[in-house]
């Protein structure tokens, strides 16, 4: 049970709209992914477009920058449109051929599986 006096945090109503806004465009992307696979076929474009959208996302990113996340983007910043793109491509490529709504559990799912791996092989904690 929480302590009355304890103080709220008062950018609570704004994270839970920030996560909310995040699921439903992430849900609005993929859906018209999924219908514009319909009639088009082509990935590469689709992909294009979807990276464009998720781009505006970005200013979101700087929010709180630090020394060390300002360092972390510099070394980043190879590697990352590569593993970004590939993953989209993969993203757009599987709503062709599954239902949207089993494509999202199994992207969804990544980050678990990513961290059961670690464990696994590099013996993280």
């Amino acid at each position: 049970m929480q302590d009355e006096n304890a103080p709220r945090d008062a950018t609570l109503p704004l994270r839970l709209a920030v996560v909310l806004l995040i699921a439903c465009t992430q849900v609005g992307a993929t859906q018209l992914t999924s219908r514009v696979q319909r009639g088009l076929n082509a990935p590469f474009a689709i992909t294009w477009c979807h990276a464009c959208l998720q781009v505006l996302c970005w200013p979101a990113g700087n929010v709180r920058r630090t020394p060390t996340t300002d360092a972390l983007n510099r070394s980043d910043l190879a590697i990352f449109p590569l593993l970004f793109l590939g993953a989209n491509y993969a993203y757009v490529r599987a709503l062709a051929l599954a239902s949207p709504a089993i494509v999202q559990c199994v992207f969804g799912a990544a980050p678990a599986v990513v961290c059961v791996l670690s464990r696994l092989w590099l013996r993280e904690p």
